[in-house]
């Protein structure tokens, strides 16, 4: 027979923490100013297929020279930096949504890949990884002797 500790408040508390994080994370990049940089991560979807892995990165307004795609001990690392050109002359601004500055994300791949022959393309604000599987990693079938 087990016990089990009776915690009627536990999970409540846990998502109280679990508010704050997300309240003290989105204040923390709110900022008013529209001269300084916000952080900002960009969305990035990772498909897995029987030969490799493609990843691709939304980056619109990031020119591909300020993107920088680097492979270490099996985690892809995407960093760059999107600029903000801001004119004031032309008036004041009342609303900015808009994010800049550096970003960077790093994939952790769950099988080893071959370093050699990953291609990156960038076109239309999204930057598509694709990375193969090493043949150590790949599938294959196994004869069976008898």
């Amino acid at each position: 027979m087990t016990l089990v500790r009776y915690r009627p408040f536990g999970r409540t508390m846990s998502v109280a923490d679990e508010m704050n994080q997300m309240l003290d994370s989105f204040f923390a990049g709110s900022n008013s100013n529209p001269s300084s940089p916000l952080r900002w991560s960009p969305p990035v979807d990772v498909r897995e297929s029987e030969t490799g892995f493609t990843v691709r990165v939304e980056v619109p307004g990031v020119a591909k020279d300020q993107i920088q795609v680097n492979l270490t001990n099996n985690t892809l690392t995407v960093r760059g930096e999107k600029k903000q050109v801001v004119d004031e002359s032309k008036g004041q601004w009342h609303h900015v949504e808009r994010t800049w500055g550096s970003f960077e994300r790093s994939i952790a791949l769950p099988v080893r890949v071959d370093g050699e022959k990953i291609v990156a393309r960038h076109q239309d604000g999204v930057l598509e990884i694709t990375v193969p599987k090493s043949d150590e990693a790949k599938p294959r079938e196994i004869r069976i002797e008898s």
